[in-house]
């Protein structure tokens, strides 16, 4: 026969006191071993009704010390350890407080050796995935747990415990029961809108407008900042309903008030100064939803051109007689590993660099010693600022033709930091056999005056970016 006993697990209530049940007397055999009896049976089933009680509670307090051994897993999940956000939280427990058990006590069984005893347990709870699958997405946790307690599709499991004894009855097999919890690791937010569900809902995101350099993820000299969220198709059929504020490092600088869209295509939040430009700093969104959830946008930079410094429009050929130097026009300066050296106009590296310079000018040019010797090139591009459609456009012809010429493995778009500066580069991995290690890194820099595009060559890609990043 079974004896069931229906418990609704509500999840967050004060743990009941657990009393160890301790095991009858065993009988000896005449080999003098300890073995179960029958009669000792009735205390392994009043053990497994609160073991069985402990688990769709939740109560991993109350399961330890029932237990053989830790379960780290098992605890983590009933404590909702690795819930990311607080509707995976609530989803979590909607779904638990739903979990049901009755005891077989007909399945009770003393093992073979007479050491232990195995027993069933019956357990059910609300196919939560069905409810998904039916209703697609919810507005709020409460109208999820609706889902759940109108539902009438069931998952059953019927796990089988160990029971062994010393002086007390123990399980020894509780890591079983986390086939009673498969969500554990469900991330919730993507159904329930209360979170933003910006995994679900959100395709393509990030700061816009004009005077945004998506590269460098910066603005310069501009009246305002924005930032666009994409929605899926099915974020576009909701209604939101969001408020943000705009922060230069830890300082407020604006609160909007709230703002309601119905099926919008994206959400749009911008910041912005009528007539002057955004002072420089460091900017960042935090977007607010309801009740429940904050969403903070990664940062931004914001910078000002000089308007009293002039363009740039001729420089000459230096050798530099100290190992760092200044490039004209900018606070940027270049050091040199201890291995390479500045050379004069007439080294053949910075003859042959001249002649294939095209639209740039060489200025400056460094080479260490071997074979493949690292070397430095700094091109000068007249009349134009180094964020500029024709600096892009001028680096890039210089990386195509490097691939052209010894193919390429690997190349790709980055950026890189030279002390608190951040710069565009591109990187080209040659394919030709003995070029092996010999990678270059085109990188743009400058001010909105004056452009340069230095190459740095002869070694690999993360050794360049080292390299970059002590100037």
């Amino acid at each position: 026969m079974k004896r069931s006993r229906k418990i609704v697990a509500l999840i967050l209530f004060a743990s009941m006191s657990l009393g160890i049940i301790s095991c009858g007397k065993k009988e000896e055999t005449a080999d003098d071993e300890d073995v179960v009896t029958e009669e000792d049976l009735g205390d392994y089933i009043e053990f497994a009704e609160e073991l069985g009680e402990n688990i769709v509670q939740c109560d991993y307090d109350n399961i330890r010390p029932m237990c053989t051994d830790e379960n780290e897993e098992l605890r983590e999940g009933m404590c909702f350890d690795s819930a990311v956000t607080d509707i995976d939280v609530a989803a979590r427990q909607a779904v638990a407080s739903t979990l049901t058990f009755s005891v077989d006590e007909d399945s009770a069984q003393i093992t073979s050796d007479g050491e232990s005893v195995q027993i069933d347990i019956d357990f059910e709870y609300v196919d939560y995935q069905s409810v998904i699958a039916e209703h697609g997405s919810f507005d709020s946790i409460d109208e999820f747990a609706d889902c759940l307690s109108s539902c009438t599709n069931v998952i059953q499991e019927t796990v089988t415990f160990e029971l062994t004894c010393d002086d007390d009855i123990l399980c020894e097999n509780i890591e079983d029961a986390l086939v009673l919890f498969p969500y554990f690791e469900v991330a919730f937010e993507n159904v329930i809108l209360d979170t933003l569900g910006y995994n679900t809902y959100m395709t393509i995101e990030g700061y816009c407008g004009d005077a945004y350099n998506e590269q460098l993820n910066r603005y310069t000299d501009t009246e305002t900042i924005a930032y666009e969220i994409n929605l899926s198709d099915a974020g576009q059929q909701f209604t939101w309903t969001y408020s943000y504020e705009l922060y230069c490092g830890y300082d407020l600088v604006y609160s909007s008030d709230e703002i309601t869209v119905e099926e919008p295509e994206s959400l749009y939040i911008e910041y912005s100064l009528d007539g002057e430009y955004i002072p420089e700093g460091t900017y960042h969104f935090v977007i607010y939803m309801p009740d429940r959830y904050r969403y903070t946008i990664y940062d931004v930079d914001v910078y000002q051109n000089d308007p009293d410094q002039p363009m740039v429009t001729d420089l000459e050929y230096t050798c530099p007689d100290e190992d760092s130097t200044i490039l004209p026009g900018t606070d940027i300066e270049i050091t040199l590993p201890e291995d390479l050296s500045w050379r004069s106009s007439d080294d053949a590296g910075a003859q042959s660099c001249m002649s294939n310079s095209g639209s740039c000018q060489l200025i400056m040019y460094a080479e260490g010693e071997g074979n493949h010797p690292v070397t430095i090139e700094v091109y000068f591009l007249p009349g134009t600022g180094f964020e500029s459609e024709e600096a892009e456009s001028t680096v890039t012809l210089m990386v195509d033709k490097e691939e052209e010429e010894y193919g390429s493995y690997g190349d790709g778009l980055a950026t890189c930091y030279s002390g608190e500066n951040v710069y565009a580069c591109w990187y080209v991995m040659p394919l030709d056999q003995g070029m092996e290690g010999c990678d270059s890194m085109y990188i743009l820099m400058g001010n909105s005056n004056v452009c340069y595009i230095v190459r740095v060559s002869g070694t690999d890609v993360d050794t360049i970016f080292e390299m970059v990043e002590d100037w």
